[in-house]
């Protein structure tokens, strides 16, 4: 079991190692959520097979071979007929059948007086001396379908010896609502009887019709699409759940020819994106607003152990606990220990499929939606004044719920190459820290004592020399105490979560959480530092007179407001009512208290430019209140 897991692990390291360095310069189009409206919902799906039958048959071409002895041609006429393999259904072999017209039954097909049977995909079938027309099936052996029989197909003898030299087609590619199909490529060759050889046909699409049908992929039934007789078709709403089969057929005069190609079943895109990937489940966005019973169908599925003796990985579904509406085209999947593997999205009736996007040198590629979970070494250093320094390590992550959380990295560590810690992370996005010593203050990558500053580290970073990849923090050094007669001091009212707040509702001041809090000065050197206490009041003192900033760390929490800005002199040299707020939405400076001389804006001063009592622009002067212009504070009345 322990190398089956680490087989598979390779198998995917290998498969994300060679799609990094291919796609290194693109990523998937993001979607924003709900832009399209509501799904469009398809009320039409092709019916089931008839009791005892299944759609299974598809008789792909009709060709020539020849063979020469003593100079003469001798010719051999072959239908190729195509079929999944008979496990899908179950089934443990086929065996092929033919109509008999003059007893009006069916028989068993017979090859040099045996019957006709395969556990494969195919069979070539020479119909020479068969009849010029001949109807073939397969009749299902073994399994809760044995004696099945599938659809019929009708072969036609050529009326002139023809063959197909070579053909492609991207028609495996194309399953979508909005796809165009464009007829395959396709080389010709007829005999002439003058110099017994084949020569090649010139310009064989002028010799030849197009019909296009609507295949049940149920019962293989085919409808005629009426006035789709050109070489493209562009799949319809109408097509959805069925397949689309392109019948070409030669003039019989240049050439002959009976050939089909086939597509998967059509489906209508939902264009996806993830907005959210971790270890406790994905949230992702949809260009349409779903239906209830449309979510509620999403499938998410990975490979399973390797099968030493069926050789496979066999798919298996991820329980989902919860699906939740984040808002119109958001939705969250919450799932349980989420490991490196690759996990597929999919919804299983054949009408919708999840699809993402990417944009790559101008070409857009489509595919199903999956998130790819792998690991990658991520270097990692501390540096102090310019020099290198060994320091612990904390990974932070967001949650599915929006939510900051440590990593556990004990179980990550590689190894480490001189100053460089090298740990073995999961894709995706992350923030470091280093927690605080004697030399330095708490940092987070690359240079900031605030979380909502921290630069996000996106790992990997797809660089071919890992030295190009190495994240180096540079360490705030420790703040030196300081002499004064300043003190500042304020209160942190939060409200976040499911938090009920009796005492200063909609806020409660005594806070779940314990804040940081520093005072900067002018120069962006870090003067003192605080931390709040459980009833989220925080307190500055011995603090030299001068302007500063009071910014707050609250991990989680991104600044909605420009911080507090303090001047302590000798006349104010203590500012109560320092006060911030923590919501959901982020943390605000809650008023101008007493003792504030100015307001730090957030960009230079204009004298059309005014700003209300946190520091945030406003269109123009309020007709009443309080409101801040050229750094002085006015009243409206």
């Amino acid at each position: 079991m322990k190398h089956q897991t680490l087989f598979k692990k390779l198998f995917f390291c290998l498969i994300f190692l060679f799609s990094a360095m291919a796609m290194a310069q693109h990523k998937m189009d993001d979607v924003i959520p709900g832009i399209d409206g509501p799904l469009p919902i398809l009320d039409h799906m092709p019916p089931g097979a008839a009791e005892g039958t299944v759609g299974c048959l598809h008789l792909e071409k009709v060709n020539s071979y020849v063979i020469y002895f003593n100079g003469d041609p001798i010719f051999y006429f072959y239908a190729d007929l195509k079929f999944p393999y008979p496990s899908i259904f179950g089934a443990e072999s086929y065996t092929l059948q033919i109509y008999d017209s003059k007893s009006d039954t069916w028989k068993d097909f017979l090859y040099n007086n045996e019957v006709c049977t395969t556990t494969g995909d195919n069979f070539s079938i020479d119909i020479k001396y068969l009849g010029n027309e001949i109807n073939f099936r397969l009749k299902l052996n073994g399994g809760v379908m044995d004696g099945y029989v599938s659809n019929s197909v009708l072969v036609k003898q050529q009326q002139r010896r023809s063959r197909m030299t070579s053909w492609s087609s991207d028609f495996g590619y194309k399953e979508f609502v909005g796809d165009v199909f464009e007829q395959p490529e396709f080389h010709m060759e007829a005999y002439n009887a003058e110099n017994k050889k084949f020569e090649t046909v010139m310009y064989p699409y002028s010799y030849c019709t197009y019909k296009w049908y609507r295949r049940n992929p149920n019962s293989y039934e085919m409808t005629l699409i009426e006035g789709a007789d050109s070489a493209t078709y562009t799949a319809t709403a109408d097509d959805v759940g069925y397949q689309l089969v392109l019948l070409i057929e030669g003039d019989d005069e240049h050439y002959s020819l009976l050939f089909q190609v086939e597509s998967p079943i059509i489906r209508y895109p939902i264009y996806s994106s993830f907005e959210y990937k971790g270890s406790d489940g994905f949230i992702i966005n949809t260009n349409y607003i779903l239906p209830e019973e449309v979510l509620s169908m999403i499938n998410i599925s990975c490979f399973g152990e390797y099968d030493t003796v069926t050789q496979t990985m066999p798919m298996i579904d991820i329980p989902i606990n919860e699906i939740v509406t984040i808002k119109e085209g958001q939705y969250a999947f919450y799932c349980d220990s989420l490991t490196d593997i690759i996990y597929d999205f999919h919804l299983p009736n054949n009408q919708y499929s999840l699809i993402q996007t990417c944009t790559m040198f101008g070409n857009r590629m489509v595919e199903e939606l999956y998130a790819g979970f792998y690991s990658q070494p991520m270097h990692i250093q501390t540096e102090l004044d310019g020099a290198p320094v060994v320091r612990d390590i904390e990974l932070l992550k967001k949650n599915i719920s929006g939510g900051i959380e440590i990593v556990n990295i004990a179980d990550s560590i590689m190894h480490i190459i001189g100053d460089t810690i090298v740990l073995d992370m999961i894709i995706g996005d992350y923030y470091i820290r280093v927690p605080g010593s004697a030399d330095n203050e708490t940092t987070y990558f690359s240079n900031t004592p605030l979380w909502s500053d921290a630069d996000i580290v996106n790992h990997p970073s797809y660089t071919l020399h890992w030295e190009d990849s190495i994240f180096v923090v540079k360490l705030i050094n420790a703040i030196v105490p300081t002499t004064g007669s300043g003190v500042v001091e304020g209160e942190i009212y939060e409200a976040i979560g499911d938090l009920n707040a009796p005492a200063r509702s909609p806020f409660n001041n005594h806070t779940r959480n314990a804040y940081t809090l520093y005072l900067r000065d002018a120069n962006n050197n870090l003067i003192a530092k605080t931390v709040s206490d459980t009833d989220g009041a925080y307190r500055f003192s011995d603090i030299p007179f001068g302007e500063y900033d009071v910014i707050i760390d609250a991990v989680g929490y991104r600044m909605l407001t420009q911080p507090h800005h303090v001047v302590l002199t000798e006349e104010t040299a203590s500012i109560s009512g320092v006060d911030y707020s923590v919501t959901n939405d982020g943390v605000e400076a809650r008023s101008i208290p007493v003792g504030v001389k100015s307001v730090k804006t957030d960009r230079s001063e204009k004298d059309d430019v005014v700003y209300d009592l946190n520091g945030r622009v406003i269109n123009a002067i309020p007709e009443q209140g309080i409101f801040i212009r050229n750094g002085k504070i006015h009243f409206s009345r």
